[in-house]
């Protein structure tokens, strides 16, 4: 009961997210951004604490196999890489804009070897840079959502 709030207007903004990135409405050139993984990323750098970062995850395992059952592999790839940034967060530099550029980065560089690696071919291309670039810029603006440590501002 002590993150209810907290786990209700993640999973609700979460939602959002995922309408919009199922939906390609941020998509530029072809080129759409991982809303979610940014997000977990975000949640990861304000230092929001496990059970609500878990309560996430679950209603993103839920959304996804809902909304997109076709991705249930890239799902799986996206949380368990959304999982590692969410610990390996407090072990950075402790420079919030910076280790949320260098999640975003290496994030999204891992979830594309790792996705497809289990998608079974090679989608490796010049066109991940750019949506690493893209992420990145992305994952800052959603940073801002946040303030220095726990609940985002909006709650």
């Amino acid at each position: 009961m002590r993150y209810a709030a907290g786990i209700v207007w993640i999973v609700g903004v979460l939602a959002l997210l995922m309408f919009l990135q199922f939906g390609r409405l941020f998509a530029w050139s072809g080129i759409a951004p991982n809303l979610a993984l940014m997000f977990f990323f975000a949640l990861g750098i304000a230092r929001v604490p496990f059970p609500v970062f878990g309560a996430a995850l679950g209603g993103f395992a839920i959304y996804s196999f809902l909304w997109a059952p076709f991705w249930m592999g890239e799902a799986a790839v996206a949380a368990a890489v959304a999982l590692a940034g969410y610990f390996l967060a407090r072990y950075l530099t402790g420079n919030r804009w910076i280790d949320m550029a260098f999640l975003a980065g290496a994030g999204t560089l891992t979830f594309a070897a790792l996705g497809a690696f289990a998608v079974g071919f090679a989608v490796f291309s010049w066109s991940v840079l750019w949506e690493t670039a893209y992420n990145v810029s992305v994952g800052l603006l959603m940073l801002a959502l946040f303030p220095r440590h726990g609940k985002p501002l909006l709650v």
